[in-house]
C-alpha cells in the first residue's frame, strides 16, 4: 500500500507539469500520440489550465495571444518551419518514447526497486532515471541548435530538462523551437492544416475577417485566399438541419431567428437544400 501511495504522489507531481498559465485569447494545440494536431479547449480557472494530462503522450503547444512580428514573408516562414520540422521529426518521436519510459521508471520503477532491493535498488533506479534525463537533455540541446536556437539559450533549456519531473517536456521544448518566430495563426496553419484550421478555429477566423482590419486577416488571406475563406465561413456545419446557423460558431437555430444568441451581432445564414442566403455581416 505504501508503494501505491508513493507512486500516486510521484504521478501527481509529474501531472503538475501539464498545468500552465493561459491567457483567455491563447490557442492551445494538442497532439495525441502520433496523430494529428487538434485545438484543445482546457478549462481555465484563475488563469491556469490543464493543457495535457501526460505530456509525452498528449503533446501540447500554447500559442500566446500576442502575435509574433516577423520580417519574413508568410511563405518564407512556412518554408523555414518545414525545414525545421524535417530535422526534428524523428528525434521528437524518439524523445517522446524516452520520456514515457522515464516517467514509467520514475513513477513505478523507483518505488518498486526500493521495495525489492532496499537502498541499493533505490540508488540504481534513481541513477537510471538521471541517466535518461541526461541523454534526453543532450539530444534536446542538439535539436534546438539544429533548429536555430543560439548556444546559450539551448544549453539553459537543456539544463531545465535534467529535472526528472520536467524531463517529460523535452518534446514540447523542441516543438516550440520548430515554430519559434512564427505568427500564431501561421503556426496553427502549419500544424493543423488548412481544413482543420478552418473547422476548429472558425470563430477566430470569422472575427479576423469581418472585424476590424488586423494582421491576422492579412495573413489568412495570404495563406488561404479571400474566396476560400468566404466559402468556408458560409458553409453549414456537417449534418446541418434545414433552418439557420451561425457562420461564426455554427450553432443551429430555427429559420425564424435572425441573430445568434451566443455571438453578439452576428446574422444567421438560412440553410436550405437549394443553398444558403443572408450575407455574412455583423448587425
Amino acid at each position: 500500500m505504501l508503494d501505491v501511495g508513493i507512486a500516486a504522489t510521484l504521478a501527481a507531481i509529474a501531472e503538475l507539469e501539464g498545468i500552465r498559465r493561459i491567457s483567455p485569447d491563447a490557442i492551445v494545440l494538442r497532439r495525441l500520440g502520433l496523430g494529428r494536431w487538434t485545438v484543445a479547449r482546457p478549462q481555465v480557472n484563475h488563469g491556469f489550465g490543464l493543457v495535457s494530462w501526460c505530456i509525452p503522450v498528449a503533446l501540447p503547444i500554447v500559442l500566446p495571444a500576442d502575435d509574433t512580428d516577423t520580417a519574413l514573408g508568410v511563405r518564407r516562414v512556412l518554408t523555414r518551419f518545414n525545414a525545421r520540422n524535417r530535422r526534428a521529426r524523428s528525434a521528437m518521436v524518439v524523445v517522446r518514447c524516452v520520456s514515457i519510459l522515464l516517467l514509467t521508471c520514475l513513477v513505478v520503477g523507483v518505488p518498486a526497486a526500493a521495495r525489492v532491493d532496499g537502498a541499493r535498488g533505490l540508488t540504481w533506479s534513481i541513477a537510471a532515471v538521471l541517466w535518461l534525463c541526461l541523454w534526453q537533455a543532450l539530444v534536446a540541446r542538439l535539436i534546438l541548435r539544429i533548429c536555430g536556437m543560439p548556444p546559450r539559450p539551448a544549453t539553459v533549456a537543456a539544463l531545465g530538462l535534467l529535472n526528472p519531473f520536467s524531463a517529460q517536456r523535452a518534446a514540447e521544448v523542441m516543438q516550440g523551437q520548430v515554430i519559434a518566430g512564427m505568427p500564431r495563426i501561421v503556426a496553427a496553419y502549419a500544424l493543423l492544416g488548412e481544413e482543420r484550421l478552418l473547422r476548429e478555429m472558425r470563430p477566430q477566423i470569422f472575427d479576423a475577417m469581418y472585424g476590424d482590419a488586423s494582421p491576422m486577416r492579412e495573413t489568412l488571406v495570404t495563406l488561404i485566399g479571400v474566396d476560400r475563406l468566404t466559402d468556408a465561413l458560409r458553409s453549414p456545419p456537417p449534418n446541418a438541419d434545414e433552418g439557420a446557423f451561425c457562420p461564426r460558431c455554427t450553432m443551429q437555430f430555427d429559420a425564424t431567428v435572425s441573430e445568434c444568441s451566443g455571438c453578439d451581432g452576428v446574422e444567421l445564414i438560412r440553410h436550405e437544400r437549394g443553398g444558403v442566403d443572408v450575407p455574412l455581416s455583423r448587425a
